[in-house]
């Protein structure tokens, strides 16, 4: 018996299909594997065996196990909006600081990065098949939640605890999807 190039041991010539020169088992009509005793699945009325999923790798059964965790797809999606609403936030915020209050940027930039969020929620982490329109209304009112709390979070660290504006506008960012994702959940993509 020789090994294959992935180190594997080869079949014999007698069952390797390559050395017979076909292509595939269903082009001899039973699987080549199995002496002729044993095919079944070239008598009729016989069942047809499912065809054998290939052994994945760690990473790729990782990565899709991943994928189906609707938590770390939360994640995700709540990266994309943290960046969105931070980016949107700062930019409004070094352009207009000195002829806006801080908080004027953070009502914007949270109606931007609902935009922008709502439909990665709705398809991507819920895969929500609601009503669009009234879905959005929900999941803003979630958003306000958020403003609402940023609006009473930011106004504590800066003139109270003398943080930057920009750094606790990043603490605030790391602290409201920890409870957004709960109120997601259970009220504006509820099944």
């Amino acid at each position: 018996m020789t090994e294959t190039m992935d180190g594997g041991p080869a079949l014999p010539d007698s069952l390797n299909l390559a050395a017979r020169g076909s292509t595939s088992p269903a082009a001899e009509g039973r699987d080549a594997r199995l002496p002729e005793a044993l095919d079944l699945g070239s008598r009729s009325g016989a069942p047809e065996a499912a065809p054998a999923q290939p052994r994945r790798s760690w990473p790729v059964r990782t990565a899709i196990m991943l994928y189906n965790d609707r938590r770390i797809r939360y994640l995700g999606v709540g990266g994309v909006s943290a960046v969105a609403y931070y980016g949107s936030f700062a930019a409004l915020y070094l352009l207009t600081r000195d002829h806006w209050h801080y908080l004027v940027p953070t009502i914007i930039a949270n109606f931007f990065c609902a935009l922008c969020t709502y439909p990665l929620q709705r398809h991507f982490v819920f895969q929500s098949k609601g009503p669009i329109i009234s879905g959005f209304l929900k999941f803003y009112v979630i958003c306000l939640w958020a403003l609402a709390f940023t609006l009473l979070g930011l106004p504590l660290l800066v003139e109270v605890f003398h943080i930057p504006v920009l750094i606790s506008q990043a603490i605030l960012i790391v602290v409201a999807p920890l409870i957004n994702y709960q109120l997601s959940k259970l009220w504006a993509f509820r099944r």
